[in-house]
């Protein structure tokens, strides 16, 4: 944390995103109070709302979308001295890579913010415990300063510059770090809960075919089948061996997918008066199509529609619940405990931008 000693005043920090208690680790080591943008969605938890808004002063956004208050409270913190930390993914990483960015808006944030930028890389954390899994792994894990951006250093550069420092000081990769620092995690169910992220077989195309037992994957339609390793590398039948490729393959295949089979779901539940949460039902079923979600309450045989065209946000929050919303309203759907909602989720974007790019049906 040296490298902070020199900072007089407010700073951004950012950092890759892998597990639900980085802001609390990151804060801890760090010799300021650190004010993290978080999920609006946590603020409606009561005990947590009140940690977050009156404790850490946390800033609450709304995950898949920019708002312009939430600039102005950053940069009113900031130049009140404030240290403000950000998650530029918006969630945590699925497959150990970071995610894709919008370099070219967070530069022009950043410029717009005029502070000094410490970008922080998390290491170790994915592989003690990935995203999609429930048993917690032994992995040292390490904060990395990786690079300390001065305003003076982007006040005169290009434009691409800056985004290119950005991109460099952010990008990281789990298993590649692992591989390049000889580490390997010791564990009897390395894949447990794996098909929670991997919802395609890349052999025969089939949808949430895919199940784990211990350190091995396998599809029950096919029956192709792979062990996973120490370091998180596929070695058999399916023809990725990083998680992180099998896992852009499929987010890139999803959209041509003719429909999402149902499934059933355990929770359905909207959001009524600012912040209390009714359940609708505990038995549900969940399908989707081009053209809308479907959820199906099975206790009282009613069916909720969800075109996509009304959708303005789908996301994962915790113990993979989506949170959507439509016309303005707050829906969360929580799928079986080995069931990918993850799927629902890319499925969503890729129509969203074959529609925003003009090329639907």
């Amino acid at each position: 944390m040296e490298k902070l000693d020199s900072l007089d005043g407010g700073f951004l920090v950012l950092s890759n995103h892998v597990q639900t208690l980085d802001p609390i680790l990151i804060s801890a080591a760090m010799p300021f109070h650190v004010r993290w943008v978080a999920g609006a969605y946590l603020f409606r938890f009561k005990g947590l709302g009140f940690v977050l808004s009156k404790l850490a002063t946390a800033i609450p956004k709304q995950q898949g979308k920019q708002e312009y208050a939430v600039l102005k409270t950053m940069r009113s913190a900031l130049q009140n001295n404030d240290v403000v930390g950000i998650f530029p993914e918006g969630t945590r990483t699925w497959d150990g890579d970071t995610l894709d960015l919008d370099y070219r808006t967070l530069a022009k944030m950043v410029r717009l913010f005029k502070a000094p930028v410490c970008i922080i890389n998390l290491e170790g954390g994915y592989a003690q415990k990935p995203r999609w899994a429930d048993e917690e792994r032994s992995c040292p894990m390490r904060i990395h300063i990786k690079d300390l951006i001065m305003p003076s250093d982007y006040a005169e550069a290009g434009a691409g510059e800056l985004e290119r420092r950005l991109r460099d000081g952010l990008a990281f990769s789990s298993d590649i770090w692992q591989e390049e620092n000889g580490i390997e995690v010791q564990s009897d169910c390395r894949a447990e809960y794996l098909e929670r992220l991997l919802y395609l077989c890349p052999q025969c195309n089939a949808v949430a075919s895919i199940m784990t037992d211990g350190n091995l994957v396998h599809c029950m339609k096919c029956g192709s089948r792979s062990s996973i390793d120490g370091k998180y590398r596929l070695s058999g039948d399916f023809r990725f061996s990083r998680i992180a490729d099998w896992a852009g393959w499929q987010r890139g295949a999803i959209g041509d997918i003719d429909c999402l089979p149902p499934e059933p779901g355990v929770q359905f539940r909207t959001l009524l008066h600012g912040r209390r949460m009714k359940t609708l039902s505990k038995k549900i079923s969940v399908s989707a199509d081009p053209d809308s979600m479907v959820v199906v309450d099975e206790t009282r045989k009613r069916t909720y529609f969800f075109p996509w065209e009304n959708v303005s946000s789908l996301i994962i929050n915790a113990k993979q619940t989506m949170e959507l919303i439509y016309n303005g309203q707050v829906w969360r759907v929580r799928l079986e405990k080995c069931a990918s909602s993850l799927k629902y989720m890319e499925y969503y974007k890729a129509i969203r931008a074959r529609v925003d790019s003009g090329t639907a049906g």
